[in-house]
């Protein structure tokens, strides 16, 4: 008969302390040792078994030496009782078998956790494997035998091939980085997959994200750890609308029966509150919102390839020297920059509007199509001839000399004398010229001031100056 219980150990006296798991009952353990080549029977101990594990007690009390006392009444049938001594000492293991005696004797025994549990657990599944026309599950298979991904995948069973763990569009509610999108990747493909790391890695926000993604897709998930507190870490990174819908099992010892409430309470207040109509709703609504952003994804990757075509798209010669991609031919333009200054800017975007409206390209079509390409050619603006054009050192000269002509007129405006003699061409400049010359030798040979400002007002020579002929 076992009762678990708990050390604690205390670490400014190395004490060991040792307490009862509070609630935990005990149970019997009898098939672990004896079988019925021993005599054993179990078809009267029912109820001692009842006894034990049906309420908690203390493994020092009077009630488990009755427990004791009853056991070795009924183990062994009715045909033979097994003597039980009731003081505290140790029996005597050398004695003859069919002499010795029961005696309740406790003692502390370090075991690993769970293990007629386990050996249970492998019982019931051979018992179902020996039936006809059973099927290994994956699981099991794959601790025996080394499978390939497409061996896994297409394993057999009553409802045939098995999927991989992800379809083709999980959700993840969390950020990923590249090595957990990979494994997340990898179980699209496959039914399993092993990651292994250092703490800090990532394993278990990657596993908070699968976690998600399989109840997206309407999966129960089971999750197991060696230790509890791992499943405590691992449910508090779920998004917090998941953490209700988990129910979290740890050790008895540990608080497993506190978790193990809350959790079923969370879920019933869940199903209490919960309008499966308008839920529906809410999924249809979010279903649509994540089809209209796939969407828009779509179109913006396509998008991103045009542009990304455009820039590798190999041109042929659009002009002397002038190839290739975009990239190269505004290379080429960049270094004539210096050659080409005198051309006015280009625009920054092209106008919006096209240079002809659709009646008048329509009405060119049909030019076109009646009398030939040719009518075109009447209207065309070629660009001249290049040995027309004046010399570079003559184009530099005049422009040289129109810079020396603004400079020397300043930033005064023009008057209107001015502006109508730069109308007249040189041979005009000149005669008058002349004629300026002429008068200003006039005018001295009177005595008189080639500047009209300084003309006395009522001499007779001004008044008969202004009067004229």
């Amino acid at each position: 008969m076992t009762v678990p219980v708990t050390l604690t150990v205390d670490p400014n006296s190395v004490n060991v302390t040792v307490s009862l798991v509070p609630g935990q009952s005990g149970r019997l353990e009898d098939t672990e040792f004896l079988s019925e080549s021993d005599g054993y029977t179990s078809e009267l101990l029912g109820v001692v078994r009842s006894e034990v594990e049906e309420a908690a007690f203390h493994p020092l009390s009077d009630r488990a030496s009755e427990a004791v006392r009853s056991w070795a009444q009924r183990a062994f049938g009715v045909e033979r009782t097994l003597p039980f001594d009731s003081g505290s000492g140790h029996p005597d293991l050398t004695a003859d078998p069919q002499a010795r005696s029961l005696h309740h004797a406790p003692a502390i025994i370090l075991r690993e956790h769970g293990q007629r549990s386990v050996l249970g657990f492998f019982e019931s599944i051979a018992r179902v494997l020996k039936r006809p026309g059973a099927q290994a599950p994956l699981g099991l298979a794959q601790l025996l035998y080394d499978l390939e991904p497409e061996q896994r995948t297409a394993w057999g069973s009553s409802k045939g091939p098995v999927p991989p763990a992800l379809g083709p569009e999980p959700l993840f509610p969390m950020l990923t980085n590249a090595a957990q999108l990979d494994v997340l990747d990898r179980l699209q493909h496959d039914t399993s997959v092993v990651v292994q790391g250092p703490p800090g890695t990532g394993k278990t926000h990657t596993i908070s994200n699968l976690i998600a993604a399989l109840l997206a897709d309407g999966k129960r998930v089971l999750v197991t750890s060696e230790k509890g507190q791992a499943l405590k870490v691992l449910i508090d990174q779920l998004p917090p609308k998941l953490r209700s819908m988990c129910v979290l099992q740890r050790d008895q010892w540990q608080g497993g029966s506190s978790d193990l409430r809350q959790s079923l309470g969370a879920l019933a207040h869940l199903s209490a509150t919960t309008n499966t109509e308008r839920l529906q709703q809410h999924i249809e609504t979010q279903q649509a919102q994540r089809r209209q952003l796939l969407a828009e994804q779509a179109k913006l990757r396509e998008s991103l390839r045009a542009v990304r075509e455009v820039e590798w798209y190999e041109h042929p010669e659009i002009a002397p020297g002038y190839r290739g991609r975009l990239d190269e031919i505004v290379q080429t333009a960049e270094r004539g920059n210096a050659d080409y200054q005198w051309l006015p800017p280009l625009p920054a975007q092209p106008g919006q509007l096209p240079p002809l409206d659709t009646d008048e390209a329509q009405r060119l079509w049909l030019l076109v199509t009646q009398h030939g390409p040719e009518i075109l050619d009447a209207h065309i603006q070629y660009c001249p001839d290049p040995g027309t054009l004046p010399e570079p050192e003559e184009v530099s000269g005049r422009i040289r000399d129109i810079d020396a002509a603004n400079t020397a007129l300043g930033s005064e405006p023009a008057t209107p004398l001015a502006q109508a003699l730069a109308e007249h061409g040189d041979v005009e400049l000149a005669v008058t010229e002349g004629l300026l010359e002429q008068a200003q030798q006039a005018l001295q040979n009177m005595g008189m001031s080639a500047d009209p400002a300084a003309w006395q007002e009522k001499s007779w020579p001004t008044r008969a100056l202004e009067d004229g002929p």
